[in-house]
C-alpha cells in the first residue's frame, strides 16, 4: 500500500518502506485527509488554524483547548484490547531539512484513554514548542499532520541508533541503549553507549551486531545517514521509526526573551552592566541551587548553563530561556516551576524543553529536596532579616569609603569584598520571588476554580499597604506641600533657577532634613537604576526641585471598590490566606528591589571612581569610558596596565549603530551563533487597541509618548510607556493613566499603579509606535481596552 508525503508525512511513508524488510509493530494511518474532516467536524476550519498561527498564545492556547475538549469523540477509534503508541507523522516532519525530534508529542494509550491521548498528540500540533520552531525555520504556517497508530511492544531494552557517527575522530554506528523500551533511551535514562567503528576488529555480543548490520540496512535502503528508533523484545529487534539524521536538532535551537529583563535594562546596555549582571546571575543561581540541596555534582555539571542565563546581542539583554527550564531541571516540580518562572518574568515565548531534559531528578531527590525546604520556608522571615541588615552594613561601609585616595589595586579589592557581602545569600530574594509566584499561582487556580473573575483577582491583591514604592510617592508628595509652602522657593524654581533654589533648600533646616531622608532612602532610584551607566539623579539639583514642584497638590490615591464575591466560608477563608501570603511576598519583593537599587547606586560610585584612575593613568580617555568595557578587561588591565582606548573607540563605533535597530522580545539562535535581527511587524494603526487591565479606573486624556524617563515640565494625563522599572515611581503621582507595552499583571507597573489607584494598561503591543503625542484616548483599567478619539 502507497500513499504520498503530503497525505501521510514522512514518518509514515519511511514506516511502509521499512515495514515488509524488518520487523515493524502493526500500525494504521489517520491521514492528513481525514484529520481535516475530523477538526472540520468539531468547527475547526483551516481558517481557524491559520488565524491561531498568526495570531498570539491565547489564540493558539484556545485552538489546543477545542481539540482536547473533543477527547471523547476520538475514543470510538480505540483499540479494544492492548496497548498501542498514538503518534505524529506531520507533513514537514522527518525530512532531509528539518527533523522535528521532539517537537510533537507521542503518547502512550489503551482503551481507557485512548480518546484523552490521541487528542493531546493532535492538539501539539499546534503547540508552542511546534510555532516557535516552525517560525526559526522559516515556514509561514502549521503543517497539516497524519497520526500513526502503532502496536506497543513491551520489551526488554530499546534505543536510538545513528547509522553513521563521528566519534574522537572515527566514523561508525552510535548505539544508545537503555532497559525497558525505547522511550527511555530518548529520555536519557541510565543509557549504555556503543561505538562501532568501521573496520573495526572488535568483537561485539550477536545483538549489537545484529543492530548494526541492521542500521546499515536501512541506511543504504534510504541512500543516506539514518536516526533509527528501536526496542528488542526475545532478542527479536523491532524497528519503530526512522528517520534522516539532519544537521538541524531541537537542542540546537536557543530562544531568547526579554519580556521581562527588559523592565530592569531598557534600551542599550554597556558592556559593562552586562558583564557584571551576567556574573550577579550566574553566583546568585548557583546558590539558589545549592541552598536548596541540589547535589553540588548536579550544580557543577550545569555551569555551563548557569554562566549563559543571560544573552547580550546588539546592545539590548536577553533570557536564555532553553538555560533557564535546563537549570529548572534540578528541582523538583520542573512543569510547576516552569508555570511560575513564565508568569514571574512574564514570558511571551512559552518555548520549552524536550522531554530528555525534564527527568532530572529521583524520587529520593524530591524527598530531602522538600523536607529541606519546609525547613528553610519556617526559618525564612528570620534569614531575610539579617539578609537585609547585613546587606545595608555592607552599603554604608562602602559609601563611607573615601575611595578617591585609594589605588586601583586597592579599589579592585574592596569590589572583590564588597561582591563576597553582597551576593552572599542573595539567594533569598530568589526564593522570595518564588514564594510570592508559588502562593499566588495557587491563589489564581482556586479563584478560576471557585468562578472569580480577573477583575476579581487583581483586586484581590491591591491596597497591599507599607508598599514601599507608594510610600516614596507618599513621601515626595509630603515634602513637596512643604515646598510649595514657601514663595521663594517655589518662584526660583520657576524660573529654572534650579542650583540656586537647591543651595537655599540646604539652608532650610526642616525642608533639608526631609530631603535628606528622603535621598537616603531613596536616592540610589531613579530610572535605569540597574546601568551602572546611567547618571546619578540623586545629586542633582534640577531633578530634585522639579520633583518637588511638579507634586505640588497631588491627591491621594482613590480605589475603586470590587464587586463583592458571596462564597461559602471555608472557600473564601482559603482565598483570603492565599491572598494575604501572596501579598506579603510581593510586598517584600517590592522592598528588595529597593535594597537592589541602592546596591546598584555604591556599584556606579566604586566604578566611576576606577574610571577616574584610569583615566588619569591615560588607559582610557575619560572616566565614563569604563562603561565600555568588561568586569575580565578591568581586572586585566589593573594587573597588567595597557591602553584600552581603541577598544573603547571600537566599541562605541558598534554601539552607535545597535541604536538603529529594532529587535522583538522573542529571538532564535541555533546553537553557538548569534540570532539575527528580524523586521518587527507593526500593529494595525485600528480605533481600538487591546491589553490587559492590570489597575481598575476609567480615564480620558491626552498621550504623551515618553521613550526615555524625564520628568514633564507639567502634570500630564495618560502616559504611554514601552517599558518601566523601580526608578519611574516618582512618575507615577504625575499622571492619570498608565499605558505599558510590555509586561504582566505582577510587574513593577502593574503594582504601583494598583496601590496608587492609578488606572493602567498593560500589554499594548506597539503602543508607544501607533499612540501620538496629545492624541485624545479613553483607557479602562478593568477591561483593558483604550479607544483612540479623533483630534
Amino acid at each position: 500500500m502507497q500513499f504520498s508525503q503530503n497525505e501521510v508525512g514522512n514518518k509514515a511513508v519511511n514506516l511502509y518502506k521499512i515495514y515488509k524488510k524488518f520487523n515493524v509493530p502493526k500500525f494504521r494511518i489517520i491521514t492528513v485527509s481525514q484529520i481535516s474532516k475530523f477538526l472540520k467536524k468539531e468547527g475547526i476550519t483551516e481558517k481557524n488554524i491559520k488565524d491561531a498561527f498568526n495570531g498570539d498564545f491565547k489564540s493558539r492556547k484556545l485552538l489546543r483547548e477545542r481539540i482536547i475538549k473533543k477527547s471523547k469523540n476520538y475514543s470510538k477509534y480505540a483499540p479494544k484490547q492492548g496497548t498501542v503508541i498514538i503518534r505524529s507523522s506531520s507533513i514537514a516532519e522527518d525530512g532531509k531539512v528539518h527533523s522535528f525530534a521532539g517537537i510533537y508529542e507521542s503518547l502512550k494509550a489503551n482503551k481507557k484513554n485512548y480518546g484523552e491521548n490521541f487528542s493531546k498528540v493532535l492538539a501539539s500540533a499546534y503547540s508552542e514548542r511546534v510555532y516557535h520552531y516552525i517560525k526559526k525555520i522559516g515556514l509561514k504556517s502549521f503543517p497539516k499532520i497524519a497520526i500513526i497508530i502503532q502496536e506497543y511492544i513491551k520489551s526488554d531494552f530499546g534505543g536510538i541508533v545513528f547509522s553513521t557517527y563521528r566519534y574522537k575522530n572515527k566514523k561508525g554506528v552510535m548505539i544508545n541503549l537503555a532497559k525497558n523500551g525505547a522511550e527511555n533511551a530518548v529520555l536519557g535514562k541510565k543509557i549504555k553507549q556503543v561505538f562501532i567503528a568501521e573496520n573495526t576488529n572488535e568483537k561485539y555480543s550477536a545483538i549489537i551486531k545484529a543492530i548494526y548490520n541492521i542500521a546499515k540496512e536501512i541506511e543504504d535502503l534510504f541512500g543516506c545517514p539514518q536516526d533509527i528508533e528501536l526496542c528488542v523484545d526475545n532478542e527479536i529487534i523491532y524497528i519503530l521509526q526512522t528517520r534522516p539524521i539532519t544537521i538541524q536538532s531541537r537542542n540546537d535551537i536557543i530562544v531568547w526573551d526579554n519580556s521581562n529583563i527588559a523592565e530592569s535594562y531598557s534600551g542599550i546596555v554597556l558592556p559593562l552592566t552586562c558583564s557584571f549582571a551576567k556574573h550577579i546571575y550566574n553566583k546568585v543561581y548557583i546558590d539558589v541551587a545549592l541552598t536548596s540541596n541540589i547535589n553540588p555534582k548536579k550544580v557543577q555539571a550545569y555551569s555551563e548553563i548557569f554562566n549563559s542565563l543571560l544573552g547580550f546581542f546588539y546592545g539590548r539583554f536577553y533570557y536564555n530561556m532553553t538555560n533557564w527550564y535546563k537549570m529548572l531541571t534540578l528541582f523538583p516540580g520542573y512543569k510547576r516551576n516552569k508555570k511560575n518562572l513564565d508568569m514571574m518574568i512574564s514570558a511571551k515565548s512559552k518555548s520549552d524543553l524536550d522531554k530528555e531534559h525534564k527527568k532530572n531528578v529521583t524520587k529520593w531527590d524530591e524527598i530531602s529536596y522538600y523536607i529541606h525546604i519546609f525547613f528553610r520556608i519556617i526559618r525564612f522571615e528570620k534569614d531575610l532579616i539579617k539578609f537585609k541588615s547585613e546587606v545595608s552594613k555592607s552599603i554604608d561601609r562602602l559609601k563611607n569609603k573615601q575611595l578617591s585616595s585609594l589605588t586601583l589595586v586597592e579599589q579592585w579589592k574592596v569590589f572583590n569584598q564588597y561582591e563576597k557581602e553582597l551576593l552572599h545569600k542573595w539567594s533569598l530574594t530568589v526564593d522570595n520571588d518564588f514564594l510570592a509566584m508559588t502562593w499566588f499561582g495557587a491563589y489564581k487556580k482556586y479563584a478560576y476554580k471557585y468562578g472569580l473573575k480577573d477583575n476579581d483577582i487583581v483586586a484581590s491583591i491591591t491596597q497591599m499597604k507599607n508598599i514601599i514604592s507608594a510610600e516614596q510617592v507618599s513621601v515626595l508628595r509630603n515634602i513637596s506641600t512643604q515646598f510649595n509652602r514657601k514663595p521663594k522657593l517655589v518662584n526660583l524654581a520657576k524660573q529654572e533657577k534650579y542650583k540656586e533654589c537647591y543651595d537655599k533648600i540646604q539652608k532650610d533646616e526642616s525642608l533639608n532634613k526631609q530631603i535628606k531622608k528622603y535621598l537616603e532612602k531613596y536616592g540610589g532610584r531613579f530610572a535605569n537604576e540597574l546601568k551602572l551607566e546611567t547618571p546619578d539623579l540623586d545629586s542633582d539639583p534640577k531633578y530634585i526641585v522639579q520633583l518637588l514642584l511638579l507634586y505640588k497638590n497631588q491627591s491621594e490615591a482613590i480605589y475603586k471598590q470590587p464587586r463583592k464575591v458571596k462564597l461559602p466560608f471555608f472557600r473564601q477563608k482559603l482565598l483570603n490566606c492565599l491572598s494575604k501570603r501572596s501579598k506579603h511576598y510581593l510586598r517584600n519583593r517590592e522592598e528588595l528591589r529597593l535594597l537592589r537599587s541602592q546596591a546598584f547606586a555604591v556599584t556606579r560610585k566604586l566604578f566611576i571612581s576606577i574610571g577616574k584612575k584610569l583615566a588619569s593613568k591615560k588607559i582610557i580617555q575619560d572616566y565614563s569610558d569604563v562603561f565600555y568595557l568588561t568586569l575580565d578587561e578591568i581586572e586585566e588591565v589593573i594587573k597588567n596596565p595597557k591602553k584600552l582606548i581603541k577598544i573603547v573607540n571600537k566599541r562605541k563605533i558598534e554601539y552607535d549603530k545597535y541604536s538603529s535597530i529594532e529587535l522583538d522580545n522573542v529571538l532564535f539562535s541555533k546553537k553557538g551563533e548569534i540570532p539575527k535581527p528580524k523586521k518587527v511587524s507593526l500593529t494595525k494603526n485600528n480605533s481600538i487597541l487591546q491589553g490587559q487591565g492590570c489597575s481598575s479606573g476609567e480615564v480620558s486624556g491626552k498621550i504623551t509618548v515618553m521613550n526615555k524617563f524625564e520628568l514633564p515640565k507639567n502634570k500630564i494625563d495618560i502616559a504611554v510607556v514601552s517599558h518601566t522599572d523601580p526608578g519611574w515611581t516618582p512618575l507615577f503621582g504625575l499622571v492619570k493613566g498608565l499605558i505599558v507595552e510590555h509586561g504582566g499583571l505582577l510587574s513593577h507597573a502593574a503594582i504601583i499603579s494598583r496601590e496608587l489607584g492609578l488606572p493602567c494598561v498593560i500589554g499594548v503591543k506597539d503602543a508607544t509606535k501607533i499612540l501620538k503625542n496629545n492624541q485624545l484616548v479613553e483607557m479602562n483599567g478593568d477591561t483593558g481596552v483604550i479607544k483612540i478619539g479623533n483630534n
